[in-house]
C-alpha cells in the first residue's frame, strides 16, 4: 500500500510589497546558466506561498544569464533583486554571502540556478520551520533530474537509518541537542551536504556569524557543520520538493589535465583542514569532541578521493607524491599533513592497482574462455 504523504498545516500565501519584509529570501548564485535559469525562476513564480523575495547574485556570467534574469523583474513585481559580483569568484561561496547580506526574509532558502522546486516547496518548508520554531529545516529526500539520453527523474534519498526505523514519512525534530545532530551527520546516517537542501532562519546565521568560506570545493560542507554546531532546533523534512539537476558542465564536474585535476582536489583537502581548524577554535562543541573533527576530515578526504579515482589509476604513486610536493611546496603548505596524506594515498593506490590488474587478468581469462567456447561450438557443428 502506498504511504500517505504527511499532511502539513496551511499557511496563508500572503504577498508582500517591496517596502515590507518577506517571510523567505530565496538566494540564487548565478554563473553561465542561460539554459536553465528561466526554468528555475518559473518554478518560483508559481509558488503557492508568495510571501518571498528572490535575490540573484551573478558571478560575472559571460553568456546571457544576467539579461534573462533582468527580463523576469516585472513578473516578480518588485520582489526580484539582481546583483553582480565585481569580479568572478569561481564558486558559490561569495555570491551566497552577498545574497545573505542583501536578504530581508525571516528565513533563507538557497536554490542553484540550474535546479528548480515544486510549486508548494516554500509553503511546506516555511510551515515546517514555523510549526517547530526551527533554526534549520533540512530535506531527507530530493528529486534527481538528468537529461542524459532523455529526461529521467528519480527520488534521491539519504539518512537511511531513519527510513529503516519507519520514520521516512515523518517530520523529525531534534531539540537542544547539537551533539546528537553532529553525531548523526558525521558518524551516522549522514545528510545531504548541500546548502540548497537547507531552510535556515536568517537571524540564526547572523547571531552565530555563520557564512561561506572561500574553499572552492566543499565550502557548503563546512557551512553545514557550523549550522549543526549552533542550531538548537533542527527539523528533518521527509518530502522531496527540490529538483537537483545533474549538470556535467558545472564547476564541480569540469575535467582538467590529470596533474591539474589532482592538484585541485588535493589542495582542497589542505585548505579544508585549515578552515576546519579555524572552526574548531571557534566552536566549543568541536573542541570538546575531537572525533567530530576527524570524522569531518575523513568525509572530506573520501569525497576528494572519489573525484580523483579515474585519474589516480592512470599515474604511479611516485607521480602523485611529486604532484603533491610541487603544488604544496610552491604555496608554502608542505607540512606534516602532506606526508600523511601521501602515505594514505600510496597505500590506497597500491590496492587500486592490484585490483585493476586482477580485473584485467579476469577480462583476459574471460576473453580466452569465450574464444575457446566458440571454437568448441564450431567443432561440434562441423562434426554434426
Amino acid at each position: 500500500m502506498a504511504k500517505r504523504k504527511q499532511k502539513i498545516s496551511r499557511v496563508p500565501a500572503n504577498s508582500f510589497t517591496p517596502y515590507t519584509c518577506p517571510a523567505v529570501s530565496v538566494i540564487i548564485p548565478l554563473y553561465n546558466m542561460e539554459k536553465y535559469i528561466g526554468e528555475c525562476l518559473d518554478s518560483l513564480l508559481v509558488q503557492t506561498f508568495q510571501n518571498f523575495e528572490v535575490i540573484v547574485v551573478d558571478d560575472c556570467s559571460t553568456d546571457s544569464s544576467y539579461a534573462i534574469v533582468e527580463s523576469y523583474a516585472e513578473k516578480f513585481g518588485g520582489r526580484l533583486t539582481l546583483s553582480r559580483m565585481e569580479k568572478n569568484t569561481g564558486g558559490g561561496a561569495f555570491p551566497r554571502n552577498k545574497g545573505i547580506s542583501l536578504s530581508r526574509g525571516e528565513y533563507i532558502f538557497f536554490v542553484d540556478a540550474d535546479d528548480f522546486i515544486t510549486k508548494n516547496a516554500l509553503e511546506e518548508m516555511y510551515t515546517a520551520a514555523k510549526d517547530n520554531d526551527a533554526d534549520v529545516v533540512y530535506m531527507g529526500a530530493r528529486y534527481l533530474y538528468t537529461t542524459e539520453g532523455g529526461a529521467k527523474l528519480k527520488r534521491d534519498k539519504i539518512g537511511r537509518k531513519l527510513e529503516a526505523d519507519g520514520q521516512e514519512d515523518k517530520i523529525t525534530l531534534t531539540v537542544d541537542d547539537p551533539y546528537k545532530n553532529l553525531q548523526a551527520f558525521l558518524l551516522g546516517s549522514g545528510l545531504f551536504l548541500t546548502p540548497w537542501t537547507k531552510f535556515v532562519k536568517r537571524n540564526f546565521l547572523a547571531e552565530n556569524e555563520i557564512n561561506f568560506r572561500d574553499l572552492d570545493i566543499n565550502e557548503d560542507f563546512l557551512w553545514f557543520i557550523e549550522l549543526l554546531c549552533c542550531a538548537k532546533r533542527v527539523v528533518r523534512y521527509p518530502n522531496p520538493v527540490y529538483f537537483y539537476r545533474k549538470n556535467l558542465s558545472s564547476i564541480s564536474w569540469n575535467k582538467q589535465r590529470i596533474d591539474k585535476h589532482l592538484q585541485k582536489w588535493f589542495d582542497s583537502i589542505i585548505r579544508f583542514e585549515k578552515a576546519l581548524s579555524e572552526v574548531l577554535s571557534k566552536r566549543k562543541i568541536l573542541r570538546e569532541n575531537p572525533d567530530y573533527f576527524y570524522a569531518a576530515m575523513a568525509l572530506q578526504v573520501n569525497f576528494c578521493l572519489e573525484r580523483t579515482f579515474e585519474e589516480r589509476l592512470k599515474v604511479q604513486p611516485e607521480q602523485i607524491f611529486e604532484i603533491l610536493r610541487r603544488d604544496f611546496e610552491s604555496k608554502g603548505n608542505f607540512d606534516l599533513t602532506v606526508p600523511i596524506l601521501f602515505s594514505f594515498l600510496d597505500t590506497q593506490q597500491k590496492y587500486l592497482m592490484q585490483a585493476q590488474q586482477q580485473f584485467e587478468q579476469f577480462n583476459k581469462f574471460a576473453a580466452q574462455a569465450q574464444a575457446r567456447i566458440a571454437q568448441l561450438e564450431a567443432e561440434l557443428k562441423r562434426k554434426s
